[in-house]
């Protein structure tokens, strides 16, 4: 079972935490290098993506299958965070989603897990 932890990228790091990936298309405002490991744009959703689901122009159910199918191109970084995991690293998506209900980092563990 892969070790897949969701957080939000203002939360402080943690032990547990492993890897600390940020998987944002945008810098999130007041965080800096310090508080990731790495910073993922290709696992961000799309910026037209983003705009329009913070525009009320996409609902959760379309921004979550359009951003499936946009992430499902990084087939080979998805296998990779998979193994990585798979072996025992925990990995942490940072994300600055304000619903962790409606946030794509749920989405992309689950593409990861599925890899």
């Amino acid at each position: 079972m892969p070790l897949l932890i969701e957080k939000s990228a203002f939360s402080t790091a943690g032990k547990e935490d492993g890897l600390r990936l940020l998987v944002t298309r945008f810098k999130p405002y007041g965080l800096g290098k310090k508080d990731w490991d790495l910073w993922l744009t290709d696992l961000a959703p799309s910026k037209a993506l983003v705009k329009g689901f913070l525009a009320g122009k996409l609902d959760w159910r379309r921004f979550a299958s359009a951003y499936r199918k946009e992430v499902s191109r990084q087939k080979s970084l998805l296998r990779t965070l998979k193994f990585m995991s798979d072996e025992g690293r925990p990995i942490t998506l940072l994300c600055t989603c304000e619903k962790p209900d409606q946030c794509h980092r749920r989405l992309l563990r689950d593409a990861i897990e599925k890899a």
